[in-house]
């Protein structure tokens, strides 16, 4: 029995249910790579009829802009199954009389936005990753199309909470709870880090995994959720429609760490200085200047905390550029808001309507938060590197300790100082193995067991990729294999050293 396709482009499944004019589906969720801490950015490519131009945007009725809710749905046995849920991209309608008349709605997923907005935090001391990753996300802005039909301040039509809006939404997550509390983090972000990448580098310190599933979620996994997962939900002998195998193909005999020692400096160092006078706006109107924090080389730098800013001494408001004209530092009000860990916004108002300047050498002073020369932490094993040759894998993790970084290069050693056989990709079509294309997904764990290589091994599923042709008669899946981790040592139930080694 074949699938019933579902594709809803908008938030209304009646009106926006192009089910009926879909040609192909083409999606995919997870990793790049096996042992990749962050998953690619998910996407999805919606192939349509478009005869009648209904998917053209610039003559359609429909919601096609940027930013509009894309859901793809199976329903089989009675089942619904949610598979992707993002937003719109793009959409690439065929031009020309004689063309083929169809179009391509490109979707992608919320980790599209947190590419956009900058990573902004105070020191994270003593924090698990969990908690870190909650309240990035949560100030990463919402964008404007996830606003529309959401209530916005004094915003005509959005603004009758309860009749026409609804308060808007947080990015949805599911965030496991770390296993590791890290000493010092978010001091090491700069101008330049997104939200995205601050999750990924927190992701990987954990040594956990960072992804987006089928509902649209962010999901971070600790890095002990595979080594508890021990139940296949599936299992296939010789009955895979293709299979990449490979021996000997991934394998690492040294496992290397670079970590930055950062300690706090003196109270009361000057952490920014204003370097050419600037010119208020005028009555009303605030002069905002992001304060990026360097050490006295000029070099970026993070704060443990900033001193207020004391006028007079810290800065002054003068009716000159150069300093000579009226002192009007009582008339300037100053207010420091978002204070991150490399950076601080400084709001400077007035009621005055003369021309007034903030001078140059206005400063923050505060608490420094100094980083030493790089520390390089490494777990070889030499024995292996003669047998097999050398094989290295490198981290860069400036949120660990030394400490924590030798565990780390421990812990990855284990999983993978040994050669073996493993199975990369696996793909399966719907004809034979449509239920287990449909139900299973990332990190669900499976059996695979194929008599011509005389491999056997258990996998977890770390992306899928899915194929939707002919109306849903053809369904083909591939899965992004990992191989399930050596066995690490549990309570009573196996014996250190001898049949397994310690996690950490």
């Amino acid at each position: 029995m074949s699938a019933t396709y579902t594709v809803v482009v908008g938030d209304n499944d009646d009106n926006n249910n192009i089910s009926a004019e879909v040609l192909r589906l083409h999606w995919r969720l997870g990793m790049e790579r096996p042992y990749d801490s962050s998953a690619a950015p998910i996407q999805a490519e919606i192939k349509v009829q478009n005869p009648g131009r209904g998917f053209s945007p610039e003559v359609s009725n429909r919601s096609l802009t940027p930013g509009t809710p894309v859901r793809i749905q199976s329903t089989h046995a009675g089942v619904t199954r949610t598979h992707f849920t993002g937003r719109i991209r793009s959409v690439e309608p065929s031009a020309g009389d004689h063309g083929g008349k169809e179009a391509i709605i490109h979707a992608n997923g919320p980790e599209w936005e947190l590419m956009q907005s900058t990573a902004s935090l105070p020191p994270q001391i003593n924090r698990r990753a969990d908690q870190i990753s909650s309240d990035l996300i949560d100030l990463a802005p919402l964008r404007q199309p996830d606003l529309t039909g959401r209530w916005l301040l004094d915003q005509p039509i959005q603004a009758e909470l309860g009749l026409n809006t609804r308060m808007a939404d947080t990015y949805p997550r599911l965030l496991e709870t770390g296993v590791s509390t890290f000493v010092l983090c978010a001091d090491t972000w700069t101008e330049t880090t997104s939200t995205w990448e601050a999750l990924g580098e927190i992701a990987a310190a954990e040594r956990g995994r960072l992804f987006i599933n089928r509902a649209g979620q962010i999901v971070m996994l600790n890095r002990h959720h595979t080594l508890l997962d021990l139940t296949p939900v599936a299992s296939f002998t010789d009955d895979m429609d293709e299979l990449d195998y490979r021996y000997g193909a991934d394998h690492t005999n040294r496992v290397a760490v670079n970590t930055i020692p950062r300690t706090a400096g003196p109270a009361n160092s000057i952490l920014w200085t204003l370097a050419e006078s600037q010119r208020l706006p005028g009555a009303g109107r605030p002069l905002v200047l992001i304060a990026r924090f360097r050490d006295s080389a000029e070099r970026p730098t993070g704060a443990a905390s900033v001193t207020p800013p004391v006028s007079g001494l810290d800065w002054q408001a003068n009716t000159r550029t150069d300093g000579t004209g009226q002192d009007r530092t009582s008339s300037v009000f100053l207010k420091v808001t978002a204070a991150a860990a490399a950076a601080a916004t400084l709001e400077f108002s007035t009621q005055s309507s003369e021309t007034l300047y903030i001078l140059a050498g206005a400063r923050l002073r505060g608490t420094p938060i100094l980083q030493g020369d790089p520390v390089t932490v490494e777990a070889v094993d030499f024995a292996r590197q003669n047998r097999y040759g050398a094989a290295s894998t490198t981290f860069d993790l400036p949120t660990l300790t030394a400490e924590f970084a030798a565990d780390l290069a421990r812990f990855e050693l284990a999983r993978r100082a040994q050669p073996r056989g493993k199975v990369e990709w696996l793909t399966l079509r719907g004809r034979s193995h449509l239920p287990d294309l449909l139900a299973h997904t990332l990190f669900d764990r499976i059996t695979l067991t194929e008599a011509q290589t005389g491999h056997t091994a258990d996998y977890f599923i770390i992306a899928e990729e899915h194929t939707i042709e002919r109306g849903g008669l053809r369904h083909q899946a591939r899965w992004l294999l990992e191989p399930v981790d050596v066995a690490f040592w549990r309570v009573a139930s196996s014996t250190l050293d001898q049949t397994c080694v310690l996690a950490y």
